[in-house]
């Protein structure tokens, strides 16, 4: 199977604390690079977000695929990282 995560669902949104950084990891059952109605999240996907200081921060989506950074400090530049499952592979968005 494969899977993608939705940039429809990535944003950034200021809080008290800063930014926050979520979205949805799913699995793409038409490999189009979009999620499409009917097309599930995917639990237990191990996100890392690294920033350009070099802290690192981890978490794992559950809840249908959703997985959420909060108080990220806006415009340091970060990198997203995603440990599928066995079984899986990433799609290309809009492919």
């Amino acid at each position: 199977a494969s899977c993608n995560v939705s940039s429809d669902l990535l944003s950034q949104g200021c809080a008290a604390g800063g930014a926050s950084l979520s979205s949805i990891v799913f699995i793409d059952e038409n490999e189009d690079g979009l999620q499409n109605n009917g097309e599930p999240g995917l639990d237990g996907v191990l996100v890392t977000l690294i920033a350009a200081n070099g802290n690192i921060n981890t978490t794992s989506t559950s809840g249908g695929g959703s997985f959420s950074f909060a108080n990220v400090s806006p415009g340091d530049g970060y990198i997203l990282n995603f440990q599928l499952p066995t079984g899986y592979s990433f799609t290309i968005q809009g492919a």
